[in-house]
């Protein structure tokens, strides 16, 4: 990965994930990567209205593939 920490996306509307993917891709150090990607992502970062059980079921599958670091 070159040194750089894979990151995977979860968003539920597209313009807040415009919005990140831009902000994430200037940082050098960060690569957004897919859940299913060779290498687990070290990051997950999720962005839900509230916490509610279909988030927790998605960070407990995240957890469960690799993906133990959830923001």
């Amino acid at each position: 990965m070159n040194g750089r920490i894979p990151v995977y996306l979860h968003t539920r509307d597209p313009i807040s994930r415009a919005g990140l993917e831009t902000a994430l891709r200037a940082q050098h150090e960060i690569v957004l990567t897919d859940i299913d990607a060779e290498e687990p992502p070290w990051v997950a970062i999720v962005v839900v209205d509230s916490l509610d059980e279909t988030a927790l079921r998605l960070m407990r599958s995240l957890q469960a593939r690799g993906c133990t670091r959830s923001v």
